[in-house]
């Protein structure tokens, strides 16, 4: 059993702000086998991430090569997703962690969205599919990274080892 992350736009964001973040968290991914899955939200991401969506997916390709999943094709229809997630971005992320924990038997969702945190129906729903949500704070906890940032200075600390300042 494989396990997909699904970040959505915020996070992807916060990942690309911060270059060795972005390496310690694809080094936890390969380390840990994970694939990283971006959903189709290419019409997003300039205005929400800052950067193109081909650019974004170059980079990260680059990175964690076949660990790394662009998902293409057609989403699955799920009624209680339409209905509790009300902006079009959110579904495709929720829909795309469907899709995918289908294929590998579990995904995760990373995001911040007080849609996303706080509906319980919602999480329950995708509990049933072996989907879990995280915020990014616990999605770094999860991959045993922690982070500080202490004056704009950022630390990652791996669990048993000395910090590593980036």
């Amino acid at each position: 059993m494989s396990l997909d992350i699904v970040p959505d736009t915020h996070i992807v964001k916060e990942l690309m702000k911060n270059r060795d973040l972005l390496r310690g968290v694809f080094d936890a991914i390969e380390n840990k086998c994970y694939n990283l899955v971006l959903p189709p939200l290419k019409s997003e991401f300039l205005p929400r991430v800052g950067t193109t969506f081909s650019w974004v997916s170059e980079t990260f390709k680059s990175m964690l090569r076949e660990k790394f999943i662009e998902e293409k094709g057609k989403l699955p229809k799920d009624d209680v997703i339409e209905r509790e997630l009300k902006k079009k971005g959110d579904q495709k992320v929720a829909k795309t962690a469907i899709k995918r924990s289908k294929r590998t038997g579990k995904a995760i969702i990373i995001s911040d969205d007080p849609d996303f945190i706080s509906n319980q129906k919602l999480r329950s729903h995708l509990k049933r599919k072996n989907i879990s949500v995280k915020t990014f704070n616990e999605f770094l906890e999860f991959l045993k990274l922690k982070q500080e940032v202490r004056r704009g200075e950022t630390e990652i600390n791996s669990e048993g080892s000395n910090p590593v300042k980036w």
